[in-house]
Order: structure tokens, then C-alpha cells, then sequence
């Protein structure tokens, strides 16, 4: 048996991985920290839009971020079948988080 990490796809998928893990641990990060700077601002008055642009461009962004976790986790953990379930485990979590963020941010959007 030829380990994943012994083959040109096992090092392809090891090297998407990191770099998803990259990207998603930097966008986590920058999606609380902008949050937390929106909600900790001055209140705006009633006509302001306040954070409302950049609130939906996060919520899209999570969005669509948590469709490419999707695929990500379903085609690396079909090239390295050893550790399917650990990729597949991940990238659930990772979707759930992202989607959690996007629910967050409605929160976060003022209702007029």
C-alpha cells in the first residue's frame, strides 16, 4: 500500500490543506476582530448605516467561504482515503463555524 503522503496527489492534498488552514484561520481571526471593532464603536445615529455594508460582504464572504470548505473537505478526503474521516470532520466543523459567523453578522446588522 502507497501512503498519501509518499504520492505527488498526497503532497498536492497536504499542501491544500495547509493552505486552507491558512485562509481560515486569518479570516476567522479578521471576521472577530471587525466585529468586535463595529460593536464596540459609538453608537450612530438612527439614519446611519453604520456597519451595514461591510456586515453583508462578511455574511456573503462566510457564506461562500463555507461552500468552499465544503468542496475542499470532499476532494481532498476522496485523494487520501486514510485520513478521509478526519478531513471530512474538519471540514464540517469549519462550515458550521463559518455559517455561525454569517448568523452572527445579522446580529450584527442594525434592523430599520
Amino acid at each position: 500500500m502507497i501512503l498519501a503522503g509518499t504520492t505527488e496527489l498526497g503532497e498536492w492534498s497536504r499542501k491544500i490543506i495547509e493552505v486552507y488552514m491558512q485562509w481560515f484561520t486569518f479570516f476567522v481571526t479578521a471576521n472577530l476582530l471587525v466585529m468586535g471593532w463595529f460593536r464596540s464603536g459609538n453608537k450612530k445615529t438612527e439614519a446611519s448605516t453604520g456597519p451595514v455594508p461591510v456586515a453583508r460582504l462578511f455574511q456573503g464572504l462566510n457564506v461562500l467561504g463555507s461552500i468552499t470548505t465544503g468542496m475542499v473537505g470532499y476532494y481532498v478526503s476522496r485523494n487520501i482515503p486514510e485520513y478521509s474521516h478526519l478531513v471530512v470532520w474538519a471540514a464540517i466543523a469549519n462550515v458550521l463555524t463559518l455559517l455561525g459567523i454569517a448568523y452572527v453578522w445579522g446580529l450584527v446588522i442594525p434592523k430599520n
